[in-house]
């Protein structure tokens, strides 16, 4: 924890927000592996959650990782001078916004989310540990 009269710098609330952005993307992960599986081992267990209310989620939890993750990939593109870690991320962004918007099976929604928080959290986890932003930043 930080002193009270130590302001945060830009680079330590670009952190943050990658920081951020990583814990969503676990979360997205928890969510998108434990449920099959528990839906697999506790058959009763696939009951709990109806098909809606698993689409509200994902749609909460897209509306949570969007903003988030375009303002630390955007600022983390910014500070390194390099785009590749923000269309990364986009790219995941993209998937995952398309499984939840476009209509298919329940396995390909599970895989392009899958595959999407997969390529969002590796931008977040590129972004946060890029050798240039500890350059930039002076360290």
């Amino acid at each position: 924890m930080r002193p009270a009269n130590v302001a945060l710098t830009p680079d330590m609330r670009h952190a943050n927000l990658d920081s951020a952005g990583i814990t969503l993307s676990g979360i997205c992960l928890v969510h998108c592996l434990a449920l099959p599986l528990l839906a697999t081992l506790l058959p009763a267990a696939g009951t709990l959650l109806d098909e809606e209310t698993n689409h509200l989620i994902h749609w909460t939890l897209l509306g949570i990782a969007l903003p988030v993750s375009i303002l630390a990939l955007g600022r983390g593109s910014r500070i390194l001078g390099s785009f590749a870690w923000l269309i990364t991320g986009l790219v995941g962004l993209g998937l995952m916004t398309a499984a939840v918007i476009v209509p298919h099976s329940p396995v390909m929604e599970e895989r392009m989310t899958l595959v999407g928080v997969l390529l969002l959290a590796t931008a977040h986890l590129g972004n946060w540990f890029d050798p240039r932003r500890r350059a930039v930043a002076g360290h």
